[in-house]
C-alpha cells in the first residue's frame, strides 16, 4: 500500500507497524518486512484480520462501547467463517485439545483470546496499590495508553486453561469492581473504597 494509506490505517488502529522490540527482532519477527504481511477489515472497520504481525493471523473486533457481548459475538462469527473457508480447502487452524490454539507467541497459547478495554481511571490509577488490585482480579493494566489523564488499558492475564466465555465474564466482573472503586473515589467515599479493596483481597 502507499504511504498515505498506511498512515490513515495506522491513525485508525487498523494496521500494525514493523516490530521494534529487541526480543522480537532477535527472534526474526521483522525478517523480510513488509513482505507476507497483510491487513483485512470490514466496511464498518470494527473487525480486522492481521496477517503475520507476530502470530500468523490475529483477529480483532473492536468498537467504542461497553457492549462486550456483541463484540465477542462479532469476533467469533468472523473466526467461524474463516474456519469454514479453511475446512473447505482441507485446512484449519493449528489446535490441540490439551493446549488449545498453537500460536507463535507463548502468551497467547490456549484460547488465544485477549479481552482489552480502554478506561479512564484518573483517581484509581494514581493509587500505589492500583496494579496490585487489578492483578488480584486476574487482569493486567497497561498505563499511559490513549489520550488524556488516567487512560488505562485493562485486559485478561490468563489465556491457557480457560474457555472463551469464562475469560469474557472474568473481565466483565473485574471491570465492574474497578468501576465501583473509581466511582467511590470520585464521590470521596473512603470507607466504601476500603471495604471494596478488602473484599477483592478476600475473594482473590
Amino acid at each position: 500500500m502507499v504511504e498515505e494509506e498506511f498512515e490513515h490505517l495506522q491513525k485508525n488502529h487498523l494496521v500494525f507497524g514493523e516490530p521494534n522490540s529487541p526480543h522480537l527482532i532477535a527472534g526474526g519477527f521483522h525478517r523480510d518486512w513488509p513482505d507476507a504481511r497483510g491487513v483485512f477489515y470490514n466496511a464498518d472497520q470494527n473487525f480486522q484480520a492481521w496477517l503475520n504481525q507476530e502470530d500468523h493471523v490475529r483477529f480483532i473486533a473492536n468498537e467504542m462501547s461497553s457492549n462486550v457481548k456483541d463484540i465477542f459475538i462479532r469476533l467469533y462469527e468472523g473466526i467461524d467463517l474463516m474456519s469454514e473457508a479453511l475446512i473447505d480447502m482441507e485446512k484449519n487452524f493449528a489446535h490441540t485439545k490439551r493446549l488449545g490454539y498453537l500460536t507463535t507467541s507463548p502468551s497467547n497459547l490456549g484460547t488465544g483470546l485477549k479481552v482489552s478495554v480502554m478506561m479512564r481511571l484518573p483517581l484509581l490509577s494514581n493509587r500505589d496499590d492500583f496494579v496490585t488490585i487489578v492483578h488480584m482480579l486476574k487482569l493486567h493494566p497497561r498505563m499511559g495508553t490513549g489520550d488524556g489523564e488516567g487512560m488505562v488499558e485493562i485486559s485478561n492475564i490468563d489465556r491457557l486453561g480457560r474457555p472463551e466465555v469464562e475469560l469474557v465474564n472474568l473481565v466483565i466482573h473485574g471491570l465492574e469492581k474497578i468501576i465501583a472503586l473509581e466511582d467511590s473515589l470520585q464521590r470521596d467515599h473512603k470507607t466504601n473504597v476500603n471495604t471494596l479493596v478488602r473484599e477483592i483481597r478476600a475473594t482473590h
